[in-house]
């Protein structure tokens, strides 16, 4: 048995794809046309920042509530130690800009009211808001899959942590100079066997990041309050409160598990177009994707800079100071990061999921034209 899977292993797979044109191809006998791909996206996107502001901020924009998405603003200090640390979150039970939400829908009287002395909640409408943030939580991560260039394994993200804890550091990070999120993960699927991780950057685009933001840095305290209250016990506070502070993809009091992450994403790409026609009417789930991507990363971005560290020959500065360049790389004149890797290998990806970026549209930061709907 070992010698014939060793020989099913090593063989060479048989064809999936093949390219009609430039713009097609056949995937699996399936036509995927890839204008329709991006516009589906561009889609999608609309949508769910128009659901964001229907069903989870009730109407109210960012901009009215006084509420600026600026990640350079939250000043990561690159720590990977600190048990509870995380720049995006902060506190679980509530910061400036959830405090500016709560407010706004007490005063409203839309979810809930004080009546002087605690919170009254209006209990069928908090539950409504509870499933539909699982609804834009599951459709958020499938953007964030899609636009972040090369697409991290699904059993991988259903671990990224926004905040250090004991067992392991956090993969939600700022960039320093980029306006926008990225996630650093230190993941790999033969870690059991080896005990060593591989360590991947990717870049999320802006307008993906703000619907991140949205979720974790407004709405989750908010929605923690509710469950605190009505949806757990006494002695599952302290749970709910962990889950919440540490998985970047929370909802429903637990982390989204790898299979509604497959079923979303099934979801998310057989969804209709703006012509209300199903594009790609087949079973176009996670597996059928990664063919998807390889054979566009192929196709369409090529000669990819290759991952290579910092150069290490002696400049004229170092000889005349009278060390190696190698010394000089690492223990002179190092440019602050809140990434602990060489230059080569942040912009190494940097570049990449820009790429990406460019290929789908998307700007990787605020453009000066971008308009947003919430």
């Amino acid at each position: 048995m070992q010698r014939f899977s060793a020989v099913l292993q090593n063989r060479r797979k048989k064809p999936q794809v093949h390219w009609i044109s430039p713009k097609n191809l056949l995937l699996n006998q399936q036509e995927i046309d890839l204008d329709q791909f991006r516009s589906l996206l561009h889609f999608q996107l609309k949508n769910l920042e128009l659901f964001f502001l229907e069903k989870l901020l009730f109407g109210n924009t960012l901009e009215s509530l006084g509420i600026t998405v600026d990640f350079k603003a939250l000043k990561d200090s690159g720590d990977t130690t600190t048990i509870w640390y995380s720049p995006l979150l902060g506190d679980i039970w509530g910061n400036e800009d959830s405090n500016k939400l709560l407010k706004k829908l007490v005063g409203d009287g839309t979810l809930l009211m004080h009546n002087g002395t605690e919170l009254v909640w209006d209990m069928g409408m908090a539950e409504t808001w509870v499933a539909d943030n699982h609804a834009a939580t599951c459709q958020t991560y499938c953007a964030t899959h899609i636009t972040e260039g090369s697409s991290s394994r699904v059993t991988e993200e259903a671990k990224t942590q926004c905040l250090n804890t004991r067992t392991g550091r956090r993969h939600v990070f700022v960039m320093p100079g980029i306006n926008t999120l990225c996630i650093w993960s230190n993941y790999w699927k033969g870690t059991t066997k080896s005990g060593t991780f591989k360590e991947i950057l990717h870049i999320i685009p802006f307008r993906v990041s703000r619907l991140i933001f949205i979720l974790v840095q407004v709405i989750r305290p908010v929605i923690t309050l509710y469950l605190a209250e009505h949806s757990v016990t006494a002695d599952n506070r302290l749970a709910l409160k962990t889950t919440y502070s540490t998985n970047l993809w929370a909802t429903l009091g637990s982390t989204i598990t790898p299979k509604q992450m497959y079923r979303a994403i099934l979801v998310f790409l057989r969804s209709p177009n703006a012509e209300g026609n199903i594009p790609f009417n087949f079973s176009f789930g996670e597996r059928q994707y990664w063919q998807f991507i390889a054979a566009v990363q192929n196709k369409h971005l090529p000669g990819s800079p290759k991952y290579r560290k910092v150069e290490r020959e002696e400049s004229v500065g170092d000889r005349q100071a009278g060390r190696s360049g190698q010394t000089s790389h690492q223990h002179y004149a190092i440019e602050e990061s809140t990434i602990d890797r060489d230059p080569g290998f942040i912009e190494h990806y940097i570049s990449y999921s820009k790429k990406w970026h460019e290929f789908w549209r998307i700007s990787t930061e605020h453009g000066k034209d971008d308009q947003y709907f919430v």
